[in-house]
């Protein structure tokens, strides 16, 4: 089947004739060795690629494009940045992972106030969405951390999209809202707190095929719209202890969640406020790192004053 576009149909005939189909074969030829085999000067075989190119599937990545598309907003703690190769990605899948009360929440609410700040104080200006399955996303908390970035509270919330999750059937529906409203608002980050809550065994009765089958379809999706859209996909996830095992643990739903993961990060107590940040897999230099939890947000160990963020 021909898959030529923009040439007229003695062009495509003739390219038809030696074996030429599609506008990515012809793109694989200089325009000497197409010369000689359709018998043309240089001009037209230039012509002929040009178009070709034109209507390629293949296409060359300006550096403007991948630095948008590499685009990143700060976490608000430099320890987490820099475990994370700089920021939140803007294109990418992060998962934090780990026990009740390593910090999960915390980063999810700090990521809402921090994808709103300028670009000069490492945000982007943009507005983020709350999917809540736990009940756990808190007004209050997010006044804190906004205080803290020395943004108003009252901007802050409004920029904030918050659906309140309460069974399988609403996280599911979830996606096609959310489908909707990136089209038409500036969005720079997806929260999911939790991702696994209806997605657990007891709630299909045992029928394990159809939980990982559900749970692959609203992964893929989430996936696919951090790509078309270029913005930030976050989740939270559980872990479980491995049975005979001291140490060991297992993230639920894996392998499967794994597989649209790009950063998995586990976060463990130390002791009191203090946590550690460990990468399980994704592209960075650094393999671990140590923040607080305070009352403003996530901090840096050591760190006390607020940020700046006046116009």
């Amino acid at each position: 089947m021909s898959r030529l576009k923009g040439f007229s149909s003695d062009v495509k005939e003739k390219l038809i004739k030696i074996g030429l189909s599609s506008s990515e074969a012809i793109c694989l030829l200089t325009s000497e060795e197409l010369s000689k085999l359709l018998n043309i000067n240089l001009d037209e075989a230039m012509k002929i690629i040009k178009i070709a190119k034109k209507n390629s599937c293949f296409s060359i990545l300006k550096f403007s494009e991948y630095r948008k598309m590499t685009k990143c907003f700060t976490t608000g703690c430099k320890a987490l940045d820099e475990l994370l190769g700089g920021g939140i990605n803007l294109g990418r899948v992060y998962e934090f992972v780990g026990e009740f009360g390593t910090g999960k929440t915390q980063i999810c609410h700090q990521l809402c106030v921090t994808v709103q700040l300028k670009e000069d104080f490492g945000g982007i200006d943009s507005n983020a969405v709350y999917i809540d399955t736990e009940g756990t996303f808190r007004p209050e908390r997010i006044i804190q951390i906004a205080t803290r970035f020395n943004l108003d509270p009252n901007e802050v919330l409004k920029r904030i999209y918050v659906a309140k999750i309460h069974d399988f059937s609403e996280q599911l529906g979830s996606l096609l809202q959310l489908k909707d409203l990136v089209k038409r608002v500036n969005i720079g980050v997806v929260i999911v707190d939790s991702l696994v809550k209806y997605f657990r065994v007891t709630e299909f009765e045992g029928k394990i095929k159809a939980k990982l089958y559900e749970l692959a379809k609203f992964l893929s999706e989430l996936r696919r719209i951090a790509e078309e859209y270029n913005l930030a996909i976050v989740f939270t996830n559980q872990v479980i202890a491995v049975p005979d095992s001291k140490d060991k643990i297992e993230v639920v739903g894996d392998p499967y969640v794994g597989m649209y993961v790009d950063y998995r990060i586990k976060l463990s107590k130390v002791r009191e406020a203090i946590r550690r940040a460990e990468l399980i897999f994704g592209r960075t230099r650094v393999s671990h790192c140590l923040f607080k939890i305070a009352e403003e947000g996530i901090l840096d160990l050591g760190e006390h004053k607020s940020v700046n963020n006046s116009p």
